[in-house]
């Protein structure tokens, strides 16, 4: 949760009918630290993936099936000879390729946050990740919202991005 002023909140407020670019410009100007998220609450851990990139994955398994050991050599064989990957197969791949991004410090992930000033609250959908030595910083801004309910909703239907709590 964030903490902001009246003043502020009246600006994100006024901002919300606006399109994205205006409501970006009042979210850039609260130059909020990702860290107060965090401060009195666990943070919610939803990696953002991107489809094509879990797609790219996909096909240079499928293409070069001997650069990974995925697979014993006879059906890496069967790849190389145009042999189709198989459901099972598609699936084991895309839960390695989800714990392998769960495992990079640098991941995506995707935040809700809440925006008070004590009496009104509003939201705002972000991805963030850390930047090396840098830090968690916020990556893109998605929009504010009236309630955590639209906020989720907006977070869970980006186009060509998964949200993933890893698990799927």
């Amino acid at each position: 949760m964030f903490t902001v002023t009246t003043e502020q909140m009246n600006k994100i407020q006024a901002s919300m009918s606006q399109p994205l670019e205006a409501q970006n410009a009042v979210f850039e100007n609260l130059e909020l630290n990702p860290y107060d998220n965090y401060e009195n609450s666990e943070p919610e851990f939803l990696l953002v993936i991107q489809k094509e990139d879990i797609n790219d994955f996909l096909r240079n398994v499928q293409e070069h099936p001997d650069e990974y050991e995925f697979f014993p050599k006879e059906r890496n064989d069967e790849l190389k000879n145009s042999s189709q990957l198989t459901p099972e197969e598609i699936m084991f791949l895309k839960q390695t390729f989800i714990k392998d991004v769960m495992a990079d410090e640098c991941s995506e992930c995707a935040a809700v946050a809440r925006l008070t000033d004590g009496n009104l609250s509003f939201y705002a959908v972000y991805y963030e990740a850390v930047w090396g030595q840098g830090g968690l910083n916020i990556n893109k801004f998605f929009g504010f919202f009236r309630t955590d309910e639209a906020a989720r909703d907006a977070m869970n239907n980006q186009e060509d991005v998964l949200i993933t709590d890893g698990y799927e």
